[in-house]
């Protein structure tokens, strides 16, 4: 629980490099997380749909551990993100992408 409240904490902070790096700790371990931190992680994310500046590296890996996550969570739980969730964020990869990702 106190790892959903660091990522709920971390996602709704001002993006920074360093940030994602714990944010991306924090994914790798595959907790089971609050949805609540699950929404307010992929909120992080979706606020980077209109950004025309290539994100860093840490930036990609941090939403790679983040999908890799949400899938391995909902397919224990039975649960899926909703359906605008899953449209925005494919849209979010179809305009950030990285050649090192």
């Amino acid at each position: 629980m106190n790892c959903s409240a660091a990522l709920v904490c971390l996602a709704e902070m001002e993006f920074l490099g360093t940030r994602s790096y714990f944010m991306k700790a924090i994914l790798e371990k595959k907790y089971a997380l609050a949805h609540l931190a699950i929404d307010a992680v992929a909120a992080h994310f979706l606020r980077f749909r209109k950004e025309t500046k290539v994100m860093p590296v840490i930036w990609h890996q941090t939403l790679l551990a983040f999908v890799q996550g949400v899938h391995l969570f909902f397919c224990k739980y039975k649960h899926e993100l909703r359906k605008e969730d899953k449209k925005s964020l494919t849209s979010l990869l179809e305009k950030q992408n990285h050649e090192l990702v």
